[in-house]
């Protein structure tokens, strides 16, 4: 017997992820012309959407640096970046990114 409350919730969440999908493609149908259109965009979206996840993840942990007083190619920095990425989870365009630990 199917859960009803579960298929509510399944439903919600998928008419959620519908309506960003379909915003998305309004958005840049209308604001980008057709002869310039990039079969990958919807890919670069998500991949700017998950590295703006992990970059709000690491402002809020130690050690509260801003961004331009931290020295390119510092480990620590990419260490909690990449560290970050792995726990994203979220809904995007091209697919749904869920935390691998």
């Amino acid at each position: 017997m199917l859960c009803l409350f579960c298929f509510e919730e399944f439903s919600k969440k998928y008419f959620y992820i519908f309506q960003k999908i379909s915003e998305f493609y309004s958005q840049y149908n209308k604001r980008v012309p057709q002869s310039t259109r990039d079969p990958h965009s919807s890919y670069a979206y998500d991949a700017v959407w998950s590295m703006a996840n992990a970059l709000n993840k690491t402002m809020f942990g130690p050690p509260h640096i801003r961004f331009d007083k931290i020295p390119y190619g510092d480990k620590m920095f990419i260490n909690q970046i990449i560290k970050a990425l792995n726990e994203t989870s979220f809904y995007g365009i091209t697919v749904s990114f869920v935390s691998l630990f």
